[in-house]
């Protein structure tokens, strides 16, 4: 008998359940446990909250700023158009000035020129030379008492008829409301007296003008 003739039939009983565990395992889910971790949680939210609240307050700081720097030039300007022409001018001029030497020392890579004191800063902005120039002209400004001579106002050094009419309206202006404190006392003790007191260094042919102008002003009162 040959082992060629003999026919082996290899069950199939195994190999089926080799399929079935197999199909098994791929069809059913695999299944993990997370451990959820509370505290990165509230950690994360709270780095969250304060990155939020940083940008927030970040946003305010700049607003503020801005606003701050907006009234200080507001401020700024009210101070410098309360100073007398003289010194606005020369104020201006210091800044032109100033303004030119940054040019230059960019120009020539920063190159130091000497200023009017021993704290110039070449590399300063004008606009912060400026406003110690305006602090600095304040503070030079005479206090005026009533024993301080007018003469040390700038006002009263006027140099040219611009400046001498502005002196004038100032001047009218100021002493022609004290009639409303006392017309009695404006009149003996300071309006005639005033009057020939600035007629005195008159010439003759001035002092008919000033005859004349009055004159008219006595035809206008008479009218009313």
């Amino acid at each position: 008998m040959s082992w060629d003739d003999e026919d082996f039939d290899i069950p199939a009983g195994n190999t089926a359940a080799a399929a079935s565990w197999e199909d098994e395992g791929d069809d059913e889910p695999i299944l993990e446990s997370w451990d959820i971790d509370e505290d990165e949680i509230a950690k994360q939210k709270k780095e969250a909250a304060d990155k939020a609240a940083a940008e927030k307050a970040a946003a305010k700081k700049k607003a503020d700023e801005a606003a701050a720097k907006k009234a200080a030039k507001i401020k700024e300007m009210e101070q410098f158009d309360s100073l007398d022409e003289e010194t606005r001018k020369d104020l201006l001029k210091k800044a032109e000035l100033n303004s030119d030497l940054n040019n230059a020392a960019d120009l020539f890579g920063g190159l130091g020129v000497a200023g009017d004191g021993d704290d110039f800063d070449i590399n300063a902005h004008p606009r912060e030379r400026f406003n110690k120039a305006l602090l600095a002209s304040q503070q030079r400004k005479p206090v005026l008492t009533k024993d301080t001579p007018l003469t040390d106002h700038p006002l009263f050094q006027p140099t040219n008829k611009a400046e001498y009419e502005k002196l004038r309206k100032a001047v009218g202006t100021s002493l022609t409301e004290l009639n409303e404190d006392s017309s009695l006392l404006y009149a003996s003790s300071l309006a005639i007296d005033l009057i020939r007191d600035l007629a005195q260094p008159l010439s003759v042919e001035n002092l008919r003008k000033v005859i004349s102008t009055l004159n008219v002003v006595i035809k206008e009162k008479e009218r009313l």
